[in-house]
């Protein structure tokens, strides 16, 4: 079990089962911080964990590109990032296909202005996630969008390829509203389309089951190479903005 992170604190569980009935009888779990300030890191570990920085340090500080302002994930009242931008043009462009759609918590940092390396990349992309591509029908693509909506919380979707526009005031399976493409012309609800996506959303990760639909499967490369290409190919210092492309109109 998983308590709070990096090791910060760990989870105590008790659980009694009646054999017979197989029921739990009785349940106990308390979460235990674990403070180190004054624990001796064991030499043996330490040495270990040394020799190991010491052969990725090569890989992790590798420079590719130079940012000039903050790319964050922070969203405006829409949903849209500019870090999500970033990357989701990065993997429609690594797929070439017509959209590409990111998972919010798959972005674990953002990018500070300066030097930036595969290090500060696998930060921010940290699960080793290989990008998908499938193909969908607008009306299918509808119904992912409507679906970031749920009953616990709101997942908005970052996007490339298209745009559209959502309103808050209506229910629940019902808040897309229209959905533009690049030239200005509607989504075609019976057109086929091509979208990237990553291994998680394409098997109806964080409830999008209907990325499950997708036809025609083909497997890319992982995210971090992909946002890596991108951003080598683009002119030096780079950046990125929200530009408009979620909107809500409530």
């Amino acid at each position: 079990m998983q308590a709070y992170s990096y090791g910060t604190a760990f989870s105590d569980v008790d659980i009694e089962i009646d054999l017979g009935t197989k029921d739990i009888v009785r349940k106990h779990a308390e979460i235990v911080n674990v403070f180190q300030e004054n624990i001796q890191p064991a030499r043996d570990i330490t040495r270990m964990i040394n020799n190991y920085e010491r052969k990725v340090e090569p890989a992790v500080n590798r420079y590719i590109g130079t940012a000039a302002i903050p790319i964050t994930a922070a969203r405006n009242r829409s949903g849209e990032s500019a870090l999500g931008n970033l990357i989701a043009i990065s993997e429609r462009a690594a797929m070439n296909t017509d959209f590409a759609f990111i998972n919010p918590g798959g972005i674990r940092a953002d990018i500070d202005p300066g030097r930036v390396t595969w290090g500060n990349l696998y930060v921010v992309l940290p699960f080793s996630n290989q990008l998908v591509k499938l193909n969908l029908t607008g009306s299918q693509i509808r119904e992912i969008l409507n679906q970031q909506w749920q009953p616990d919380t709101a997942r908005i979707l970052q996007i490339s390829g298209f745009t559209y526009s959502w309103d808050d005031r209506q229910p629940a399976g019902s808040k897309i509203q229209e959905i533009y493409l690049p030239n200005g012309t509607k989504l075609d609800p019976d057109k086929t389309y091509s979208v990237t996506v990553n291994t998680y959303l394409a098997d109806g990760g964080d409830n999008f089951t209907a990325f499950r639909n997708g036809k025609n499967r083909v497997t890319g490369p992982m995210d971090i190479d992909a946002l890596e290409k991108y951003i080598k190919q683009l002119p030096q210092p780079f950046s990125s903005a929200i530009d408009g492309r979620i909107k809500r109109i409530d």
